[in-house]
Parts: structure tokens; sequence; C-alpha cells
């Protein structure tokens, strides 16, 4: 069990280290990944509604509804702040047996499925990552404050070409 808790958090300490320099260079947080996630994985679900059995729908229906929600959810998330989040501990359990799940459903899934597979439950997976992730505080990013130089710096040539 030690060694899982070790891969666990050796996959949010990557994953808030990507986090971390997208929230820098474009303001970009982990909750911002995670909504992708989520939406990357609806869209999967749905793609596969038609393929499967009637008896396997309503499955679909009720893991669809649940990203659904967990979309929803991810508007209420507070970012930036300096309490670790309580995710990393609380749902290590649940990420882990989704880790597992997807490493085993991958190769089937790439093999037989080809490149447009469907990888719902690694996009899953990955959205429970990113949900335990931490953010940095809040500050702006430095695309911005490119742009916002770049703009200074044009007005004021613009005003000084105007005035000569």
């Amino acid at each position: 069990m030690d060694l899982a808790r070790k891969i666990d958090a050796f996959i949010i300490t990557i994953l808030e280290g990507i986090c971390h320099r997208t929230q820098r260079m474009f303001g970009l947080t982990s909750v911002t990944w995670e909504r992708w996630a989520l939406l990357i994985a609806a869209l999967y679900i749905v793609n596969d509604w038609g393929k499967d059995s009637l008896s396997i729908k309503w499955l679909d229906g009720l893991i669809l509804s649940q990203r659904i929600i967990d979309f929803l959810r991810s508007y209420s998330k507070q970012t930036g702040g300096t309490v670790m989040n309580s995710k990393k501990i609380t749902e290590r359990g649940w990420r882990l047996l989704f880790l597992a799940l997807s490493v085993l459903q991958f190769p089937p899934t790439v093999f037989t499925e080809g490149r447009a597979g469907s990888y719902w439950l690694e996009f899953v997976t990955l959205s429970m990552y990113l949900a335990a992730c931490d953010d940095l505080p809040w500050g702006e990013s430095k695309i911005k404050q490119a742009w916002r130089s770049l703009t200074v710096a044009v007005t004021s040539s613009t005003e000084a070409t105007e005035a000569a």
C-alpha cells in the first residue's frame, strides 16, 4: 500500500508542477485543466453511447451525469489558497482504483479501437488527479504582463509621435 501512495503522490507532484508552470505562464490553473478533462471524458461517453447495448447505457448515463456534476462543482472550488487541498487525502483510494482501471484498460483500447478509441476512463482519472492539485496564489500571468507592457509601449510611442 505504501508503493501505491508513493505512485499517487508522484503523479500529483508531476501534475502540480505542470499546472504551476501553465498558471505562471498563461494563467491556467489546475481547475481549468480539470474542467477540460471532464468535458473530454463526457464527449467520449456521449460518442460511445450508441455502441453499447441497452443494459450498459444506464451505466454510461450515470457516469455522464456524474461528470457533469463534477464539472459544475469545479466552479465552486477555491483556488490559490494556502491550505492543502483536502482531496489529496480523502479521495486517494478512488484515484488509485481509477488509475489501476485506466492502466488495465488502456492497452485493449489502443489495440482494438485504434487511435479513435474511447479514452473516457483515462480522462476521468486525469480529472481526479487534477482536482487534487494545489494551485499557486493568484497572480498575473507572464503573457498578460507582456501584453500590458507591449500595449503601454505602443501607446506611449503613438502619443510621442502625435506630439511631435
